[in-house]
């Protein structure tokens, strides 16, 4: 025996892909790249280095919605941050992406793989990855808005503290 789906759950399946709404003024705030703001959150540095690294550039689009358990919505999406090292010495870096609407109310977070990342000094180092992320209804319907890099920092091991 085969299951089928309903004809209305197909229909219902795609409004809420394509509309990410209550069904009052539906739109694609999920997707909408107007407005978006990217913040870095220094939450640990070495004595010294509190304003040695910031970031260059910072691009983040979800491309994905699914439904998942419990009234939440999986999005799916990719990120890439350019940060910079205007130090003198090497800095190991680990962060998360804080993820929040346009109320300011947090999402959900991603911890990136591969860390710590290493940043060299006096120069500028990528990371990249994708990220999922599990929201309620609301993320939908009101969007990702801003993400909050919130970064540590911590000196690389074996780095003398002159440099040398």
């Amino acid at each position: 025996m085969t299951r089928r789906m309903h004809p209305l759950g197909s229909v219902f399946l795609v409004l809420l892909l394509t509309s990410c709404g209550d069904g009052r003024n539906p739109t694609n705030a999920l997707f909408d790249q107007q407005n978006r703001h990217t913040l870095l959150l220094i939450e640990e540095a070495p004595t010294g280095f509190e304003d040695a690294v910031g970031i260059d550039s910072a691009l983040w689009r979800p491309t994905a919605v699914f439904p998942a358990p419990g009234q939440t919505l999986e999005i799916v999406g990719d990120y890439e941050i350019s940060f910079r090292n205007d130090g003198d010495v090497p800095l190991d870096l680990r962060d998360d992406l804080r993820f929040f609407d346009d109320g300011d109310f947090l999402v959900d977070n991603h911890i990136p793989f591969a860390l710590p990342l290493r940043l060299p000094p006096q120069s500028t180092t990528w990371q990249r990855g994708s990220f999922v992320l599990r929201g309620g209804e609301d993320a939908g319907r009101y969007g990702l808005r801003t993400l909050r890099v919130a970064i540590r920092l911590s000196r690389v091991e074996g780095d003398s503290p002159s440099g040398g």
